[in-house]
């Protein structure tokens, strides 16, 4: 499936039609939303974009589970599990991306893709630009999960 097929699908909230898609280095998906109340998951968070951003850039599917594919390497998408849309707050994750990664990256997108089968229920897609002049992108913070508190 093409980076376009998958947008295509997402617009029309065709998430069944998502099944069987591949991970690759522009399509990643996580079962659920990050959890931005936790440092660990804010710096996951600020990985994953920056490694994306770093590269051709691509598509974060959150919502979209995988499993092991038995057909080529890697996972693909074994479904797609709908949540309500203030589950995540796009500013949130602005936000985040602003506090932990530099330079900022320009054309971070955070999009609520509501479902066809009930739009009051959908998932997110995180889009992240590439091949940007302006890299490669790093992290201003850092936390250690030994700190003292």
């Amino acid at each position: 499936m093409t980076r376009a097929d998958i947008v295509e699908l997402l617009k029309q909230g065709l998430f069944d039609q998502l099944k069987g898609a591949k991970e690759t280095a522009w399509l990643e998906c996580k079962a659920c939303p990050y959890l931005l109340d936790s440092e660990q998951q804010k710096m996951e968070f600020a990985k994953d974009v920056s490694s994306m951003a770093n590269g051709e850039g691509g598509l974060f599917l959150l919502g979209a589970r995988t499993i092991k594919s038995q057909l080529h390497q890697g996972e693909e998408i074994s479904g797609v599990s709908p949540y309500n849309q203030d589950l995540v707050d796009p500013d949130r994750y602005h936000q985040v991306a602003e506090e932990w990664i530099y330079p900022r990256i320009p054309g971070l997108r955070i999009t609520w893709c509501p479902s066809k089968a009930d739009p009051k229920k959908g998932i997110f897609a995180v889009e992240v630009p590439g091949g940007h002049a302006i890299g490669p992108f790093w992290f201003k913070k850092s936390f250690s999960t030994t700190e003292r508190r």
